[in-house]
C-alpha cells in the first residue's frame, strides 16, 4: 500500500457520488471562473456574515488500510449563538425558484464540517450550501445540522468507496514500476545516434529542461523517446506521459512501441484518445438522444474499474467495446479512464488548446507530467489556430430567423426566449459597427472589438438562462442550432479574454456575411504559458529547422537544448541533386512547364520504378501532369485529387508496389496527403522530384505575419513563408529513404535552393549535392548512381 495517498474534497467527492445523465454543461472559461471567485468574494465580504474565510482544512485517516489526506478550502465559518456552521457556496446560471440543492455540494460541506467539528472537539455542527444566481442575483441557503459522529461515518463511507480504486491502481502501480526496472531496450543493438538521443531526452527529463531534437528518419523517433520517459517514472518520480502528435499515423506508432514494449515485459497502462466526432456512435453528439448519455454516470465508475483491471494498451477499439457493455459515452469514458493512465496518446490540443485541453489535469494544481511533441514542426500552425477564434453574423441571423419560424403560430413569446432575440439583436449591432463600405474586402484593426465581445457575452448569458429554465427546451426545433452557436460564442469569447498585442483582428466581407476572425500572430508567449503544465518537454522531427525559429516561438525557453543527429544510413544511397536552370515563381510557372516535364522523365528513365513529382499547388501540379502524360503516353501516371478521401489515398500508395518492372510516376501537391505520414519502404519508391521551394500562397494572414516579425527585429519572410516553405519541401523528400537498405535520390528544380538562405535549412546529409543543369546531365549522373552498389 502507498504511504499516504492525498486528494482534495471536492475531486474525491465528485468522484465517488456522480451520477445521473451526462449533460451539456457549461463551457469552462477564465471569465465564469473570475465571475465565480468574484460572487464568493463578494458572499465572503458582507460583514459579520462569517469569522473566517477561506478556511484551510485537512484531514488524515486511515480506511482499509490505505492512510488518506484529504485537504480544501472552506468558503466560510459562520457562528449563530455558540453554534459553528460551515457555509459552502456555489454560484449558477440558474434561478433559484426551483433551485434544488446538488449532494456533491452538500457533501463537501459536510467533509469540511466533519473535519472542524474533529479538530475543534465538537460535537454537534452546521453545514449550509448557499446558491447565488448569476442571471438575478437570488440567494438561497440550504440548512443542515450533523452530530459529529454521524459525518464520521459518511466520510469513512465516502472514502471506503474510493479505497476500492486506491487498491486497484496501486496494485497496477506495483506492477508497473517492477515491470519498468527490469525492461531492456527491445531491439539488439542501437541505430546511429539512437543511444545519444535516450541518453540526452532521459537527462533532459531529469534536469526539467526543454529538449528539441531534430532527428532524421531511420533514428527510431518514438522508441527513443516513450523508453526514457518510461524509465523516469520510477527513477524522477514523474507522473504520467502525454505522447502529443498532430496526425493519426503517429498516435498508431506510439500504441505500437508501447505493445513492443509491452511483448518485452512493460506493464503500462495508456490510452490512445480519439475525437468526439470519431469516437461518437451516432456519429454527432446529441446528449438528449443518446442512450450512452442517460444514467452514464450512474454506470462509469464501474467501467472504469473493469477495463483497468483488465486492459492495458487501450485502443479505440477497446474503448468502444467497453463503453457497449457498459452503455457509456465513450469519449468521456476515455477522458476519465486517462486520469489513471501512465501513457497518454493524443492530439496537440489536449495539451495547448483553450477550448479541450485537459482541465481535469492542468486545471488546478499542475503534476510531475512529460510532454514528447510529435512531429514539433508541424505545432506552430496548429498553436496559432487554437488560439485563434472567429464568429459569423449569419450564424446568429440564421439562428433568429429559424427561432421566429418556430414560434409564429405562438400567442405569446416566453421571456427567456424573447431575451435570447434580444441578444442577437445587439450583436446584428456589433457586427454592423464593423462592417465596411466595400461588399468584398479584407481588413484588419489592432484593437479587439469590444462592443462585438460584450453582446456575444450576452447572447452567451441569455442562452445560460434559456437553457436552464424554459421547459422542454431541447425539443424545440431550432435547439441544436442554439446550442451549437453557443458553444461557438464561448469558444469566441474565450479567445478574446488573451487578446493582447500579439493579436490582431481580421475582418472578412462577402456579399452580406461579415467574418470576423480573433488572430493569434504571435502564440509564443500562450505556448510558454501552457509549457507550464509539464516538467519537461521533449519536442522532436526530422525537420526541425532551424532551432533558433521553434525555440523562440514555444516561448523563447530559458533552459532550452537542442539536439541535431545526422542520418543513421549511408549517404552514398542517396543522391541530391538541384538544377538551378528552373525557375518556379507563380510569375515563370507558365513557362517553365515543359523544362519541368523534360526534366521528371530524364529522372524516371535511368531506372524502372516508382517516382513521385511535388508540386506547390494542384493546378501547376496538373499542368505539368497533363503535358506529361501527353508527352510520354508509355509512362504510367497517377495523379492526386483533390479531395481524395482516406479510401482513395490508400488506393493511391498501393500503386506504390515494390519492384516495380515498369516506370510509374505520381503527382502529388506539397504540404498534401503524401508529404508526409506515409511509408514506402524498399523499392516502392526510387526517387523524388520536387518542383517548388514550397512557400506558401501570398495571404493577407501571412502578410501580417511577416510585418509583425518585421516589427519585431526578425525576418518576417522567414517566419512567415521560408521556414513553412522549406518544412514542406524536407518532409516530402523524406519520403525517399527510410531504411537502411533504401536506395534513391531527390531532385531539387529551382535557382533558389542554391541561395544561401534556402541551404541553411537543408539537413547536413543534402550538402554534398550536385548541380545539374540539364535533362541529359540528370540522366547521366543518376545512372552511374544506380550502377553503383
Amino acid at each position: 500500500m502507498p504511504s499516504r495517498i492525498e486528494i482534495s474534497v471536492r475531486s474525491l467527492v465528485e468522484f465517488v457520488l456522480r451520477s445521473g445523465d451526462l449533460g451539456a454543461s457549461s463551457s469552462f472559461s477564465p471569465a465564469r471562473m473570475q465571475e465565480g471567485i468574484r460572487i464568493h468574494q463578494q458572499l465572503q465580504q458582507i460583514k459579520g456574515r462569517y469569522i473566517e474565510k477561506e478556511l484551510p482544512l485537512r484531514l488524515d485517516i486511515k480506511v482499509n488500510d490505505i492512510d488518506f489526506r484529504i485537504s480544501g478550502r472552506a468558503d466560510g465559518l459562520m457562528l449563530d449563538e455558540g453554534f459553528y456552521i460551515i457555509d459552502e457556496i456555489k454560484s449558477t446560471a440558474k434561478s433559484l425558484s426551483n433551485c434544488e440543492e446538488e449532494e456533491v455540494h452538500l457533501a463537501q460541506a459536510k467533509f469540511y464540517a466533519y473535519i472542524y467539528a474533529l479538530d475543534n472537539k465538537l460535537d454537534n455542527i452546521g453545514a449550509n450550501v448557499t446558491y447565488y444566481s448569476l442571471h438575478d442575483e437570488d440567494i438561497r441557503t440550504f440548512e443542515h445540522e450533523y452530530e459529529r459522529e454521524e459525518l464520521e461515518t459518511y466520510v469513512t463511507h465516502i472514502l471506503h468507496s474510493y479505497s476500492l480504486f486506491c487498491m486497484l491502481l496501486e496494485r497496477l502501480k506495483d506492477e508497473r514500476d517492477e515491470s519498468i526496472l527490469t525492461l531492456e531496450f527491445p531491439f539488439d543493438s542501437y541505430r546511429k545516434g539512437q543511444k545519444k538521443m535516450i541518453n540526452d531526452v532521459y537527462r533532459a527529463i531529469s534536469q526539467k529542461k526543454r529538449l528539441f531534437v531534430k532527428a532524421p528518419t531511420g533514428i527510431g523517433k518514438t522508441i527513443s523517446t516513450i523508453y526514457p520517459a518510461l524509465k523516469s517514472l520510477i527513477y524522477e518520480d514523474n507522473e504520467k506521459i502525454f505522447y502529443l502528435t498532430s496526425k493519426t499515423i503517429n498516435r498508431e506508432a506510439a500504441s505500437d512501441t508501447l505493445m513492443l514494449l509491452k511483448d518485452a515485459g512493460l506493464s503500462v497502462r495508456a490510452i490512445a484518445l480519439t475525437a468526439k466526432d470519431k469516437i461518437c456512435p451516432y456519429g454527432s453528439c446529441d446528449l438528449n438522444a443518446c442512450d450512452y448519455a442517460r444514467g452514464h454516470f450512474d454506470r462509469i465508475n464501474s467501467a472504469i474499474y473493469d477495463i483497468l483491471e483488465t486492459q492495458d494498451i487501450i485502443t479505440r477499439d477497446v474503448i468502444l467495446s467497453y463503453s457497449e457493455s457498459h452503455k457509456v459515452c465513450p469519449f468521456e469514458f476515455a477522458l476519465d479512464i486517462s486520469l489513471f493512465c501512465d501513457v497518454i496518446i493524443g492530439d496537440y490540443n489536449y495539451a495547448f488548446d483553450p477550448a479541450v485541453y485537459l482541465k481535469r489535469f492542468f486545471a488546478e494544481q499542475m503534476g510531475k507530467y512529460i510532454f514528447l511533441m510529435d512531429e514539433a514542426h508541424n505545432f506552430i500552425d496548429r498553436a496559432r489556430d487554437m488560439f485563434s477564434a472567429s464568429i459569423e453574423k449569419t450564424a446568429f441571423l440564421e439562428l433568429r430567423k429559424l427561432i421566429k419560424s418556430a414560434i409564429k403560430d405562438h400567442t405569446m413569446i416566453p421571456k427567456e426566449l424573447s431575451d435570447v432575440l434580444k441578444s442577437i439583436g445587439h450583436v446584428n449591432a456589433g457586427f454592423l459597427k464593423l462592417k465596411p463600405e466595400q461588399a468584398e474586402i479584407e481588413f484588419s484593426q489592432k484593437a479587439l472589438p469590444e462592443n462585438l465581445v460584450k453582446a456575444i457575452r450576452g447572447f452567451i448569458e441569455s442562452s445560460d438562462y434559456y437553457f436552464s429554465e424554459y421547459p422542454n427546451a431541447n425539443e424545440e426545433a431550432f435547439y441544436q442550432d442554439l446550442l451549437n452557436l453557443y458553444f461557438e460564442a464561448h469558444a469566441f469569447i474565450r479567445i478574446a479574454e488573451l487578446y493582447d498585442e500579439r493579436y490582431t483582428m481580421l475582418g472578412y466581407q462577402h456579399d452580406k456575411n461579415l467574418r470576423i476572425k480573433l488572430f493569434c500572430i504571435d502564440p509564443s508567449a500562450l505556448v510558454k504559458d501552457a509549457l507550464s503544465r509539464c516538467t519537461s518537454l521533449i519536442a522532436f522531427s526530422a525537420t526541425l529547422i532551424p532551432a533558433s525559429y521553434y525555440i523562440s516561438m514555444m516561448g523563447g525557453l530559458e533552459d532550452a537544448v537542442y539536439l541535431m543527429l545526422d542520418s543513421p544510413f549511408n549517404p552514398e544511397r542517396l543522391k541530391v541533386m538541384i538544377d538551378s536552370s528552373v525557375s518556379t515563381r507563380y510569375s515563370h510557372r507558365q513557362r517553365s512547364i515543359d523544362r519541368v516535364v523534360q526534366r521528371i522523365h530524364s529522372a524516371v528513365s535511368s531506372k524502372n520504378g516508382n517516382y513521385i513529382a511535388f508540386f506547390p499547388s494542384y493546378e501547376y501540379m496538373n499542368q505539368i501532369y497533363e503535358e506529361f502524360s501527353k508527352t510520354y503516353e508509355d509512362i504510367e501516371c497517377i495523379v492526386q485529387e483533390r479531395s481524395f478521401t482516406e479510401l482513395q489515398r490508400e488506393d493511391f500508395l498501393k500503386q506504390f508496389v515494390d519492384q516495380n518492372t515498369h516506370v510509374m510516376v505520381g503527382f502529388a501537391v506539397m504540404g498534401g496527403a503524401f508529404s508526409e505520414g506515409i511509408d514506402l519502404k524498399g523499392d516502392r519508391l526510387s526517387g523524388a522530384i520536387i518542383a517548388t521551394v514550397g512557400l506558401p500562397g501570398i495571404s493577407y494572414e501571412l502578410d501580417l505575419i511577416m510585418e509583425y516579425f518585421n516589427n519585431e527585429g526578425k525576418n518576417g519572410f522567414d517566419y512567415a513563408y521560408r521556414y513553412q516553405g522549406m518544412n514542406k519541401v524536407m518532409q516530402s523528400a523524406g519520403r525517399v529513404i527510410r531504411t537502411s537498405s533504401d536506395k534513391g535520390f531527390i531532385l531539387l528544380l529551382d535557382d533558389r535552393f542554391l541561395e544561401a538562405s534556402y541551404q541553411n535549412l537543408m539537413p547536413r546529409e543534402w550538402l554534398d549535392f550536385e548541380r545539374v543543369s540539364s535533362p541529359l546531365e540528370i540522366k547521366n549522373t543518376l545512372e552511374q548512381f544506380w550502377e553503383e552498389s
